[in-house]
């Protein structure tokens, strides 16, 4: 939220999307973080709240760790 006082919406939602893809230091995921930053951005002028965007990045870390774990013991189906 302190983007957008400084500048435009658009503008403060871009800059906070490339912060959070930056900020994962994951250049090959850089499109999809980037996505998701803006989606996160989207989320928390729509409800007013952050709690929303870390409920949905929790979930998002979550499920990525679970899928991520069954792969490596090969229980991915």
């Amino acid at each position: 939220m302190g983007l957008k006082n400084g500048m435009q919406l658009w503008v403060a939602i871009i800059m906070s999307a490339l912060i959070f893809g930056v900020a994962h230091g994951d250049p090959a995921s850089f499109p999809v973080l980037f996505c998701i930053g803006v989606a996160l951005a989207l989320l928390r002028l729509w409800t007013g709240s952050y709690w929303p965007g870390f409920f949905l990045h929790f979930l998002n870390n979550g499920l990525s760790a679970v899928l991520i774990i069954l792969a490596l013991h090969g229980l991915n189906g």
